[in-house]
């Protein structure tokens, strides 16, 4: 009896935290598929269809918003363990004109809103993003990173239109994009 309590424990104490945890330690391929497939597409579907057997065993959602966070999830793990080392600081400041402010606009027409503003604040300003999402919610240093990112929501935005979202949603979209548009470049870059 005492040999099943202790496996018990040692199992209990090696799963992952999270049903993001969970899916990013049991199906590597999956994890990196969905978390760069662009919001809505059909690669989001065929990628959650394809890691369904792992999303069921984690307990993690399908489809819907609820996938979206959890995704959003994935890649703001992946950023503090996997890449918490990563230099971001040395990487150049973007030059960001607004010929392609309007086609990264165009690009993400139809995408749910704070993803397409988190796309446009990480292709702006990719060190501010990662302060923004590597910041634990709620926190003092979360609040500066939001006041750091915040200037450059207008310019993300079409003229006259208005943007409004929770801090958890722009932070899912911005860490979602950090993984689509940075993260997933970055073994080409920076190999392990």
């Amino acid at each position: 009896m005492m040999m099943l309590l202790m496996s018990s424990l040692a199992l209990a104490a090696s799963a992952p935290a999270s049903p993001a945890g969970c899916v990013l330690e049991k199906d590597s391929a999956g994890s990196r598929a969905l978390m760069k497939a662009a919001p809505g597409s059909a690669e989001l579907a065929a990628a959650a269809t394809g890691a369904a057997p792992v999303l069921i065993a984690c307990g993690a959602p399908r489809s819907g918003p609820s996938l979206d966070a959890m995704i959003a999830d994935m890649a703001e793990l992946t950023l503090r363990t996997d890449y918490a080392q990563y230099p971001f600081d040395k990487l150049p400041d973007p030059a960001f004109t607004p010929a392609q402010a309007e086609g990264l606009r165009r690009e993400t027409a139809g995408w749910p809103t704070a993803d397409a503003v988190g796309r446009c604040i990480v292709a702006r300003d990719v060190k501010a993003a990662v302060r923004f999402v590597r910041a634990r919610p709620a926190s003092g240093s979360e609040g500066k990173a939001l006041a750091a990112i915040t200037p450059l929501i207008p310019g993300c935005v079409d003229a006259g239109a208005s943007f409004t979202a929770s801090r958890a949603d722009l932070r899912n979209g911005v860490a979602r994009a950090l993984y689509r548009d940075v993260l997933s470049l970055i073994p080409e870059i920076w190999p392990s």
